[in-house]
């Protein structure tokens, strides 16, 4: 069975596209636009990892992940955070 990731971004181009590279390497990916759809997708689809994005409406990435890993069901799910901010500071 194929490794499972979400990838939570809200610009759909970046979904789009990151979906079809990942696919193409024979992972089953499920995308979401923001942040509560993400926390959903989290806990009914189980991901082997999770791709967020820093900055979106709403709910920012920091509060997906500090829920994710309030979550013990989730707590343990690796996550990989990407912005686009060119701070050192943002980055770190």
């Amino acid at each position: 069975m194929a490794e499972k990731i979400l990838v939570v971004d809200d610009d759909l181009e970046t979904l789009r596209l990151v979906k079809l590279m990942l696919e193409r390497l024979e992972y089953t990916v499920f995308t979401a636009s923001e942040g509560p759809s993400g926390l959903h997708i989290v806990t009914t689809e189980h991901p082997d990892l999770v791709l967020l994005d820093v900055m979106m409406p709403e709910m920012d990435g920091y509060e997906v992940a500090r829920q994710i890993r309030g979550n013990p069901m989730t707590a343990h799910t690796p996550i990989l955070m990407f912005t686009a901010k060119s701070q050192i500071e943002d980055k770190v």
